[in-house]
């Protein structure tokens, strides 16, 4: 209609004067319409404000102290994952965490200030509670720690998410990009927000989403295309996580002794992509948004918390392993002794199914039985290593994030300039008798609580925890996990008991089969998020348990999901599955033991992949026919949209392969869709898992959605 309407007014400008001198004036519209936009508050504030300064124009009174100040924090981080059933740390999964609260202070009741990171690291760097919306920038908090200390100390900033250090003194901060390179990001971030938004819902659904991450929405979502090769170029890119730590690290050693070291690591936030070791897990193709989230409600399905909780629990493993080299760090610098570090989190996140994840849920006033996700979201880590300290201690003081700069002007020995709402964690006064609370979401938008001294709900999120992760030590326990695990993980396929299959067998298809092709289990990448799509023949939409076993052992147990005809599967297995060249995947169907006592038993279930198909071409290029390594032909037809479709900016010539035809007259058992550049293959996958059910008519062959 746009382009119609345009045309018209164009032909009546070639033939009107009138019309020509109406556009002439109209013309103006490109300048005022833009300029319009520029002024009209909150933009104004964000383009023309002044950045507040930390340097001589005297803002902020000089500042005597000389002690290194080290504050990082994480994101979505609650305390009840790093604690073991009786409430002490997990020092099998979490040795970083535990030498580090064995060498300060911790907190054990320190709670967050707001569910959101834009309001929660302005509160954590100002001492004051966020009482309305703003953009987290300096423009809207001029008062805060970069400048109260930007005139006398050296900094080491990591901001990844907030802009609260004013440019001229974070000019070398440890996360930059060129301009090239954020402009090109920005960009197509914009333009999958605008098709979020203009596009229907129901045509929405193949959109990477824009809510789980920052920046960079296409990374790692399916039909990306990203090859094997291309994972080192993803890890070097603006915004990678190690990126950002390595650079922080290296400026715990060249900044000068009277530094402040300032960290915000958005771990182990969504999306869940760390194994322990640091290592990244796919599938490249695959979406790394929780399964069994609507909104940011959990669905009332508890193996897809389950699986969350899972993946959340292994990244929180790296963010360990971060915390393990930052110590090793700090003493290479020779900072720990004298420094003031603190390591704490903006505030957490929630598994219950149900529930919403980050708000917090009703009832405010719980009572016994009342299942509430506050202790989640609201009691995070909270770790303060004096200067000379060398004794750890904890803390059971009712104390807040608000307060965290009140008490680096104590250890500091000064002054803040301003009135902050908190106060120093180791002020030997009252402790309050409230906590608060500020969050803001879309049902209820902007909302303030107060709590008493103590939030509800940890021991109960302990005790499940214990019950589904507490099975083995360590790592052991958070992947062996599911139906008859005890029972089937770390059993080698061969020593259980099979059955025959069912007359209505399953049949699977494995996704990124190739990725376990010619492995090497040293490399950046590891596929150890199995997943798969499932046809349950003629059974109902019952879930199926399954077993996962690599190169003949059982790794993991886990249960299928979805509709009849649109059934899936995924399990995350560990690094030791996997050994160096192709990897053996089976699938298995767990099936009730035969007598009690027994073992459970396993029935195969034939797990598609590997299929290599070769391109056949006329000799005038034309495609003639597609060969499997099965040996099946598909003829090539022309088809009737000779144009094309264009897939995340790539334009895709393609062709439809008859199914039925006089020369293959038998259909296959199943369809593929295959890509080809330049006559060769590069990816294939099952018609079922990237291909709607629903045929056209009179057509039985595979078709664009």
């Amino acid at each position: 209609l746009a382009l119609a309407a345009g045309a018209f007014v164009a032909a009546l400008a070639v033939r009107k004067a009138a019309i020509r001198s109406v556009l002439s004036v109209l013309a103006l519209a490109l300048v005022v319409a833009p300029l319009l936009f520029l002024l009209r508050p909150p933009v104004s504030e964000l383009v023309f404000s002044r950045e507040p300064m930390g340097g001589d124009d005297g803002m902020m009174p000089r500042v005597r102290a000389d002690t290194p100040v080290v504050l990082v924090v994480f994101d979505e981080l609650p305390l009840s994952s790093l604690l073991t059933l009786d409430g002490e740390m997990d020092r099998q999964r979490f040795p970083g965490f535990a030498e580090l609260a064995d060498r300060s202070t911790w907190f054990l009741e320190a709670s967050a200030v707001a569910t959101q990171t834009t309001y929660a690291l302005p509160a954590i760097l100002t001492g004051l509670h966020p009482r309305e919306t703003r953009a987290a920038r300096a423009q809207n908090y001029p008062q805060n720690l970069f400048t109260w200390l930007g005139r006398d100390y050296a900094f080491n900033v990591a901001e990844t998410m907030t802009q609260l250090c004013p440019s001229q003194l974070c000019r070398e901060a440890a996360l930059k990009e060129t301009f090239t390179a954020r402009a090109r990001t920005t960009l197509d971030d914009l333009s999958l927000v605008y098709l979020h938004q203009v596009l229907p819902p129901a045509w929405t659904g193949g959109l990477p989403p824009v809510t789980d991450t920052w920046r960079d929405f296409r990374e790692g979502v399916g039909g990306g295309g990203l090859d094997l090769e291309d994972v080192e170029d993803l890890q070097r890119r603006a915004g990678d996580l190690e990126r950002v730590f390595e650079a922080f690290r290296r400026g715990l050693g060249t900044t000068p002794k009277r530094g402040l070291h300032f960290l915000h690591l958005n771990l182990p936030h969504v999306p869940w992509k760390y194994l322990p070791s640091g290592r990244q897990y796919g599938p490249l193709g695959a979406s790394n948004r929780p399964r069994g989230l609507r909104g940011e409600d959990w669905e009332d399905d508890s193996w897809a918390t389950v699986q969350a909780y899972q993946r959340h629990l292994l990244q929180t493993g790296y963010a360990d392993r971060l915390v393990k080299e930052l110590l090793d760090s700090l003493e290479e610098a020779g900072l720990w002794d004298e420094a003031l570090v603190v390591v704490t989190a903006d505030h957490g996140v929630s598994f219950w199914p149900g529930l919403n994840r980050r708000s917090l849920s009703p009832p405010f006033d719980p009572g016994p039985g009342d299942r509430v996700n506050h202790a989640d979201i609201l009691n995070v880590p909270l770790m303060v290593k004096r200067p000379g300290q060398q004794q750890g201690e904890r803390s059971r003081r009712t104390v807040q994030l608000v307060d965290l700069v009140p008490t680096i002007a104590d250890v500091l020995g000064e002054d803040l300039p301003w009135a902050a709402d908190g106060r120093s964690v180791f002020d030997p006064g009252p402790e309050p008798q409230e906590r608060r609370i500020f969050e803001r979401n879309r049902r209820l938008g902007e909302r303030g609580w107060q709590f008493g001294p103590l939030v509800t709900g940890r021991e109960a999120t302990l005790q499940r925890k214990h019950e589904l992760f507490g099975g083995a030590p360590g790592f052991e326990g958070v992947f062996r996990v599911g139906p008859w695990a005890e029972e089937l993980v770390g059993r080698s396929v061969s020593d259980l008991p099979r059955a025959a299959p069912a007359e209505d067998s399953l049949r699977s298809v494995l996704l990124e089969e190739k990725a376990y092709r010619d492995l090497d289990p040293e490399a950046a990448y590891l596929p150890a998020r199995i997943m798969g799509h499932l046809e349950a023949g003629g059974r109902d939409g019952a879930e199926v348990d399954l077993a996962v076993a690599v190169n003949g052992v059982l790794q993991a147990v886990t249960r299928s999901y979805g509709e009849d005809d649109a059934r899936a599967w995924q399990a995350m297995v560990p690094e030791r599955a996997f050994r160096p060249g192709d990897q053996r995947v089976e699938l298995f169907e767990i099936l009730e033991p035969e007598a009690e006592g027994d073992s459970p038993r396993l029935a195969s279930i034939p797990l598609e992949g590997g299929l290599i198909f070769h391109l056949l071409a006329d000799p005038d290029g034309a495609p003639r026919e597609v060969v499997s390594s099965e040996g099946r032909r598909y003829p090539v037809v022309r088809s009737r949209r000779d144009s094309g479709w264009r897939l995340n900016g790539v334009r895709l010539e393609g062709w439809t392969a008859g199914r039925r035809s006089s020369v293959q007259p038998t259909p296959p058992p199943r369809a593929w869709v295959a890509m080809f550049v330049d006559g060769r293959m590069v990816d294939a996958q099952a018609e079922a898992w990237i291909l709607p059910k629903r045929r056209r008519r009179g057509k039985a062959g595979a078709h664009k959605r």
